[in-house]
């Protein structure tokens, strides 16, 4: 019986972090507990009135019947769709401890996350460098308190492209694409607004380099598209870094950062611990966060004098002076 509770402890931990609800597959993917036991498990509960079963079209999910957490604060963080953040699931389990609850919102291009922060809708992002230091810059009110990434961000050519580039708009992908000889001087630049959207682009001919993330950039190697470039080797050391409201209270913070550098040191020990929960989060396969694993440097502390040299370093115009065309319009 003891190690039918522990089991017991365990699925109830995990339900509090998803309360949209799990099949019992994702729930033994997270927490490594076999199919049979997790279902005796789940037996116990319902008949407790603790979990219910939830049929979804063809899903059934296991999810806890009543909303959990209620002592818990609630931090928010933001973050792309990419495969970069894996060590956000250790953070979550750790602030679990502390009485926090980490809710996570998945966007598709840094700035959508980072206007969020900056409107405080969500309490923390991780988000591109540059894109923070931008909305820095106009509003003051955010601040950026921690690593992340570097790499994980690759150029691609279709030599059959239109004569352009194609990228996020103020983010690290465009600074990749600025020191990157071939691409930089080309006057035609076309922003995308998701990675999915600019893989599709240049797939279609319609720019000849497009500068993704993971999983996209996998993606299109694997439909023929040649990688000319890698991140690291622009000199991306940062790829995306912590940054926060400063209306989050100090002290909270504070904890919040602690545990954030613990939670790297948790991920680097064994990495492959923490992806179930992360895929089920972003809705990128654990074989994709697999393999790209390698291309990222993890460093959570910040390191002022680098991110100096990275924007002295890059030859970014932010915006792209060809935006102009898009920003003016005569009315007759």
């Amino acid at each position: 019986m003891p190690k039918v509770n522990k089991s017991i402890n365990l699925i109830i931990d995990v339900l509090k972090e998803f309360e949209e609800g799990l099949t019992q597959s994702e729930i033994s993917s997270i927490t490594g507990l076999a199919q049979s036991t997790i279902s005796e498990a789940v037996k116990i509960l319902e008949r407790r009135g603790v979990v219910k079963k939830e049929v979804r079209g063809n899903v059934k999910l296991v999810k806890l019947a009543i909303p959990a957490l209620a002592d818990h604060r609630v931090l928010k963080l933001g973050i792309i769709r990419a495969c970069e953040y894996p060590f956000i699931a250790p953070l979550a389990k750790r602030l679990r401890r502390r009485s926090l609850k980490l809710d996570v919102a998945v966007y598709e291009n840094g700035l959508t996350a980072t206007l969020d922060l900056v409107l405080n809708k969500i309490n923390f992002a991780l988000t591109p460098f540059i894109t923070q230091l931008l909305y820095y810059t106009l509003v003051e009110n955010i601040a950026i308190v921690g690593g992340g990434a570097g790499g994980g961000a690759f150029i691609l050519e279709n030599p059959r492209g239109r004569e352009a580039y194609g990228s996020t708009k103020a983010s690290s992908m465009e600074f990749c694409i600025s020191m990157y000889e071939p691409a930089k001087n080309l006057e035609n630049v076309k922003y995308f607004k998701s990675g999915e959207e600019a893989l599709k682009s240049i797939l279609n001919n319609e720019v000849k380099y497009v500068a993704l993330w993971e999983p996209y950039a996998s993606k299109g190697v694997r439909a023929g598209l040649k990688l000319v470039a890698n991140g690291l080797d622009l000199g991306l050391k940062y790829c995306c870094t912590l940054a926060m409201n400063l209306s989050l209270d100090d002290k909270l913070a504070k904890t919040v950062l602690e545990e954030y550098g613990k939670a790297f040191k948790d991920f680097e020990k064994d990495p492959n611990t923490w992806l179930s929960w992360y895929s089920i989060k972003t809705g990128i396969s654990v074989e994709e966060l697999k393999t790209s694993i390698n291309s990222y440097i993890y460093n959570p502390v910040i390191d002022t004098t680098e991110l100096k040299q990275l924007v002295k370093n890059s030859n970014l115009h932010i915006p792209s002076p060809s935006t102009i065309n898009q920003a003016v319009k005569h009315l007759s």
